[in-house]
């Protein structure tokens, strides 16, 4: 295998951006490819490539992938200098709040920042601490979604980029002379393209994409989900074409690949194009190919010939691109654009949308001949909210890819993953465990969590809204054993406190300490009443029962209350 350039990101939107800009400095001198960690696996990475990883965080969650021989560069980033204009009128004297999605970005671009326009005064800004007194601005690198609502002033300066530094490192790893003034040419010329680029817009690369995932790879203890596979499993082997539905992040790329892999077609390539986000001419384009004087553009479904086909949010085609498509599928051939050549084709397509087919089709997104083309065989993807059994299984699979079983999560943490929604599935609580993977933390608790995940402030503002308080003590009194409530749930708190579980047997003992004597059935029924008002939280395996965060505002207000009548 020849010497590769291998980018290697959390995000897939970040790593696009990166990946786009050293492509059009030094993408005609090396062979570049770029992958999420998600999607990392042993064999991705040859004896001899270079990897440029996004940030100095994932160094510990690669090295297992790393053969001795490879060479492994930390990327330096800047802020992109032609998204400045704004901040260069800013009259001097400014107070600025900077936002990034984590702490070590954030210090980074404040530096740039300071290192660029030296004249206002700039401050990083970090979760549950307290705000300077005076903002006049808050300015962000493409993260305005992590902004504190209170905010209205907001400067976006879009993703950083790769330093000029980190170029000159590359081309010295891959042995190229290439001049100063050539390379610095490219590299200002390549700040102006990619401050227009969107992830989505990104050229699509015309390799394979197969990791030989199969459907092993589903971890799963969820009916659900284990129906889903193994409905999957079966139309496997068919040679027609399978459409999958779900939400972003369910893990429908997955499920294709699994599918290619146990097909007729598992001997071919596999290919992934994302149809959202991109004008009519480029699809065409990079769909069926174009021909340019003597020279032809080969397209991506002649590419995928012989292979398999995944074509991802199919509603993003327009109707005269989904008809041109199913004729080269009905036809088995393409025909070249100037109309002098036709090639075979014979490839296995699988499409997916975000939304049910049928909903699409009503709304007339989808071609009536393709729906019927199309939906013979269909897989709908559940959500990780559908299927929350999966969750300590997910978390301890992800864990493990990353040689890091001894990361736990608390138990106020698993809380609030099992009543979060999870908006964005599987790849949201992917994204959630590989932040905690890359601190120094072996046991995750609330204060862990990384700033872009909501779940904890969207659970404390239902638990405002569900703690009645009069409502619980009446539920209790009305069995007759407030204090002894009240007794159990302090030694919870207690317990929780100090990373301790109790059994029933304990907790008598404990209760007697208290002078709350009661038998292992009376025990029985006050915990069931407790674990009814979601006061405490009962988990499988090592983290036991527990007291739920409404069982803490409960206890606290109770408690309260008493020292003041």
């Amino acid at each position: 295998m020849d010497k590769r350039l291998i980018i290697i990101g959390i995000q897939e939107e970040n790593l696009v951006f990166i990946t786009e800009q050293i492509k059009h400095i030094i993408g005609e001198f090396i062979k570049i490819k770029s992958i999420t960690i998600k999607d990392l696996h042993y064999g991705t990475i040859g004896p001899h490539d270079v990897v440029l990883l996004s940030g100095d965080v994932l160094r510990e969650l690669v090295q297992p992938f790393l053969s001795p021989s490879c060479t492994c560069m930390i990327a330096k980033r800047e802020v992109n200098v032609v998204n400045l204009e704004e901040m260069v009128k800013l009259p001097a004297g400014q107070h600025i709040l900077v936002v990034n999605d984590h702490s070590t970005d954030t210090i980074e671009t404040v530096f740039s920042l300071e290192q660029i326009l030296g004249e206002h005064t700039y401050y990083p800004y970090v979760p549950n601490q307290p705000l300077p007194e005076i903002i006049d601005y808050v300015v962000t690198p493409g993260e305005k979604h992590l902004v504190p609502k209170a905010f209205r002033t907001i400067i976006d300066i879009g993703p950083r980029v790769i330093s000029y530094e980190t170029l000159e490192d590359i081309l010295h790893h891959f042995d190229l002379d290439v001049s100063h003034s050539l390379l610095m040419n490219k590299y200002i010329k390549a700040l102006v393209l990619v401050s227009k680029i969107s992830a989505k817009s990104a050229p699509v690369p015309f390799e394979d994409q197969n990791q030989d995932r199969t459907f092993a790879h589903f971890v799963t203890n969820s009916p659900i989900m284990k129906e889903t596979v193994d409905i999957a499993q079966k139309i496997a082997s068919t040679l027609l074409p399978i459409h999958i539905e779900g939400e972003t992040g369910v893990g429908k790329k997955l499920m294709a690949e699994a599918i290619h892999n146990e097909s007729p077609y598992q001997n071919g390539l596999f290919f992934t194009y994302n149809c959202a986000g991109k004008v009519e001419e480029l699809l065409a384009v990079e769909l069926f190919g174009k021909d340019e004087k003597d020279k032809s553009l080969q397209g991506i479904v002649e590419a995928a010939n012989g292979g398999t086909l995944f074509l991802k949010n199919l509603e993003y085609l327009s109707y005269d691109l989904q008809g041109r498509l199913l004729q080269v599928l009905e036809a088995k051939e393409i025909q070249r654009v100037n109309g002098e050549a036709t090639i075979p084709v014979h490839l296995r397509l699988i499409t997916s949308t975000s939304l049910r087919l049928s909903e699409l089709l009503e709304a007339g997104k989808i071609r009536t001949e393709l729906y019927s083309y199309i939906s013979p065989y269909m897989i709908r993807m559940p959500t990780l909210q559908e299927r929350t059994a999966d969750l300590e299984a997910l978390i301890e699979m992800f864990t493990t890819q990353f040689q890091k079983k001894e990361l736990t999560f608390s138990p106020e943490v698993m809380e609030v993953f099992y009543k979060y929604s999870w908006p964005g599935n599987v790849r949201e609580l992917f994204n959630v465990v590989s932040y905690c993977a890359c601190t120094q933390a072996s046991l995750i608790e609330l204060k862990s969590l990384p700033l872009y995940f909501r779940g904890h402030d969207a659970l404390e503002q239902q638990h405002d809204r569900d703690l009645d308080e009069k409502t619980i003590i009446e539920t209790i009194e009305g069995h007759g054993f407030l204090n002894e409530s009240i007794g159990i749930l302090e030694i919870f708190k207690a317990g929780k406190e100090q990373h301790v579980a109790y059994g029933r047997t304990k907790l008598i003992k404990l209760l007697s300490a208290k002078g709350i004597h009661l038998t292992d059935q009376q025990l029985r029924l006050r915990l069931d009443i407790l674990k009814q008002l979601n006061l405490l939280n009962v988990r499988q395996g090592r983290a036991g029962t527990t007291i739920s965060v409404k069982g803490e505002q409960f206890l606290h207000k109770v408690l309260s209350a008493a020292e003041k009548s």
